[in-house]
């Protein structure tokens, strides 16, 4: 009973806290944490090379050279890098609360949670490990609040989210010292062969699903930014039911049998795509719940919203394949054809959208880049399948109901079209 309050209200916080926060800043500084997330996530894998995906293997399989105290060194001389970043803009910026101070801290930030989230997972603490998943936005949730309620400025976000990171930092450290063994730089490369495939494919897949805020705030600016956000965030419903599905099943989808994991693995895309239909059927009487942002942006942009909504299976379906690239160990070799076709797929984008008149409008961005980004997403998951299928990983049960569940999505949206 204990493991599932934690566990309701850690994913609670994760779900709701971008929505309140939402709520309690403008639509610009919203879009400034949005965008500092979205960039962080991107240059905590680039950083981190990987390493943080290879900890199941280190500690589960126990079939791999890599040492653990050798990536604690690693990943905390990173953070410490990031860190003394953060603390020279934080000087040097004209504005406290600005893009250049936000970013550095939170992509540390996000580099330690993720380590460690995936570290308790891996030892079999999903309760421990679900609530530090949190870290990043119940961090900028406290800052908000305190800036809404005493009418502080917006430098305690940055204190909050400092606190925080200082103290995943001192963690790592200690750690390191309780494990570290004799050092030798070969030790560093063997880690390092290992994650950076994982790094590589990651990246990717992140960048399909989370860079289009990036790409928003450089062709639309940070409004529109915000006004997105509003509905990516309030649509993450299933993203909550996949990541309570994946934590779940954490230590089987790299200890099963592969032929038991293809009969199961396609239980997790069921869950989302029920939740899916959820989401739908309580948004009308229940949607006021979400704050009256989402009520006023989701009602000037329903096609959009549900487009969103159903982009989350393909969210969800991405994500899983990664799991299971990870434990084939074949990443590298699947990244080979995704990664042609997301850079040529963002250029597409980027060039649809520079050469679309009154951009830095919401009002004209969203109509035309929801769509178009759900089709990049549908794409990369096509591309990653076949890629898996010439590795001979075979997980045919789930792609098709990923396929399925998405046409029956695609035609539910095509036919409230026609007939409104």
């Amino acid at each position: 009973m204990g493991y599932v309050l934690v566990f309701g209200f850690a994913r609670g916080i994760l779900f709701l806290a971008p929505i309140l926060v939402s709520n309690m800043l403008s639509f610009e500084d919203y879009g400034k944490i949005e965008l500092a997330q979205a960039t962080g996530g991107i240059a905590a894998l680039l950083l981190g090379m990987g390493l943080p995906g290879t900890v199941p293997l280190i500690l589960i399989r126990h079939d791999v050279a890599a040492r653990w105290d050798t990536l604690l060194f690693f990943m905390g001389g990173v953070g410490l890098f990031l860190f003394g970043v953060f603390l020279v803009t934080l000087t040097l910026a004209s504005s406290v609360f600005s893009l250049w101070v936000l970013t550095p801290l939170v992509t540390a930030l996000i580099l330690l949670q993720g380590l460690w989230a995936v570290t308790l997972k891996s030892l079999g603490h999903s309760t421990f490990a679900v609530v530090l998943e949190t870290g990043f936005w119940l961090a900028t949730l406290v800052g908000a609040a305190m800036i809404y309620f005493f009418k502080l400025s917006e430098e305690w976000i940055i204190g909050t989210l400092t606190l925080a990171t200082v103290s995943l930092l001192a963690v790592v450290f200690v750690q390191y010292l309780s494990h570290r063994k004799t050092f030798n730089l070969s030790d560093i490369l063997q880690n390092l062969s290992l994650g950076w495939p994982l790094m590589v494919t990651s990246l990717l897949t992140l960048i399909a699903t989370t860079a289009s805020r990036v790409l928003l705030g450089q062709t639309a600016g940070v409004e529109a930014v915000g006004v997105y956000a509003i509905l990516f965030r309030a649509t993450a419903l299933p993203i909550v039911i996949h990541q309570i599905l994946i934590i779940g099943f954490f230590r089987q989808l790299f200890s099963w049998e592969e032929p038991l994991l293809r009969r199961r693995s396609p239980v997790i895309i069921w869950g989302i795509g029920i939740s899916i239909v959820l989401f739908l059927l309580l948004v009308g009487p229940f949607g006021w719940l979400l704050g009256p942002r989402f009520v006023e942006v989701f009602s000037r942009y329903p096609l959009q919203g549900k487009v969103l909504l159903f982009q989350t299976l393909l969210w969800s379906a991405i994500a899983l394949n990664d799991l299971l690239n990870s434990r084939a160990q074949i990443a590298g070799r699947v990244a080979r054809w995704t990664g042609p076709y997301l850079t040529v797929a963002l250029l597409f984008v980027s060039w649809a959208l520079l050469t679309r008149q009154g951009m830095d409008s919401a009002t004209v961005a969203l109509p035309l880049f929801v769509p178009l980004y759900a089709t990049l997403m549908f794409g990369y998951y096509a591309v990653q399948c076949w890629a898996m299928y010439r590795q001979g990983s075979l997980f045919v049960r789930l792609w098709a109901s990923t396929y399925a569940m998405f046409a029956l999505g695609v035609g539910f949206l095509i036919f409230q079209e026609i007939t409104a």
